[in-house]
């Protein structure tokens, strides 16, 4: 969810002429699978293997479904403005406030916390799927891996002048990184990122033959008030 992301502090304007936006729609976006040679577009094929999926995965307490995105939709309740070049505030439906440095790359804009997490890497499972990657702000090399501390971020695009916000489903079987010479098979429900076009073109043009994933992308989008 968007709002696990936030963090509290108050909202100071400049000069900058302020935009506000509200949620205005959900789009769903389209199931797509990928193998060596591309994207599949047979439905039989879609469901079968995401049928596959779910039977290895039958196991667990886990509600597998692409269909899950819209959830994220009807759970976002707040607005935001860009109250600066660099600086956006979100007010939450309770009616608390929270700050976000804005950065804009590569077509896609950053909402970053000002704060610090850290986590440990795991070098066998290092999300090639994530086009969207947090902040680095330093890594320590520990055993086996390294300590990596970052500023947790959401990610947006703006298209036509709405901000959209990806949420992302998807199931596969692929091999983790250049690291790891063994397949994972990995279901993800409700990621706030986007699927990686590095990654898919690594599945399209077979670099890992096994490779294979079905994904949804979704946004949440906002238009100015």
């Amino acid at each position: 969810m968007l709002i696990a992301f936030f963090i509290t502090c108050s909202c100071k304007k400049d000069d900058f002429s302020p935009k506000k936006y509200e949620k205005s729609r959900y789009d769903s976006g389209g199931i797509h699978l990928y193998a060596k040679g591309g994207e599949i577009n047979d439905v039989d094929k879609i469901d079968r293997f995401i049928d596959k999926i779910k039977s290895d995965f039958a196991s667990f307490d886990l509600d597998i479904s692409l269909d899950s995105n819209i959830i994220d939709y009807n759970n976002a309740d707040f607005t935001f403005e860009l109250i600066a070049s660099d600086r956006a505030c979100f007010t939450l439906g309770n009616g608390q406030v929270r700050e976000y440095t804005l950065k804009r790359e590569d077509g896609a804009i950053y909402f970053i916390q000002d704060s610090i997490a850290e986590t440990t890497e795991n070098i066998a499972y290092d999300e090639v799927w994530a086009k969207f990657k947090p902040h680095i702000v330093s890594t320590e090399p520990i055993l086996l891996g390294q300590i990596i501390r970052y500023k947790p971020s959401i990610y947006a695009y703006e298209i036509n002048g709405e901000i959209q916000f990806p949420i992302l489903s998807f199931m596969g079987v692929y091999m983790p990184s250049r690291t790891n010479s063994g397949y994972c098979e990995e279901v993800h429900m409700r990621v706030q990122n986007s699927m990686s076009e590095s990654f898919l073109n690594r599945i399209t043009i077979g670099t890992y033959p096994s490779d294979s994933i079905v994904f949804r992308e979704s946004r949440i989008v906002f238009s100015e008030k």
